[in-house]
């Protein structure tokens, strides 16, 4: 459904972000074709991926910026916490497999 909607859509420039369903090398592999960036959530359907990222954030003091979002609406408050941090693939060697990474 995901390659199929990214060849109707004109997403050359744009940034797309998609949760960890969309956390497949196929599908970064063709935004990168498709010449757009993406943001996409990492969860455990990527195992090795998932791992070395939880690694790295169990580590102290390393360089992130982080930020806090509430929201309210629909009856529900709604609080989000990120963190983000550069990666390097001397560190995260599971994470070459996606593409543009």
């Amino acid at each position: 459904m995901i390659p199929t909607l990214l060849d109707a859509l004109d997403v050359k420039g744009a940034t797309l972000t998609m949760d960890a369903m969309a956390c497949q090398v196929s599908i970064t592999e063709k935004i990168i074709d498709r010449k757009a960036d993406y943001l996409i959530g990492l969860k455990k359907n990527q195992p090795t991926a998932y791992a070395d990222a939880v690694q790295l954030f169990a580590m102290k003091d390393f360089p992130c910026d982080s930020w806090k979002e509430t929201d309210k609406g629909h009856g529900r408050l709604e609080s989000r916490s990120y963190l983000s941090i550069n990666i390097s693939k001397d560190n995260m060697r599971s994470f070459e497999k996606f593409a543009g990474i």
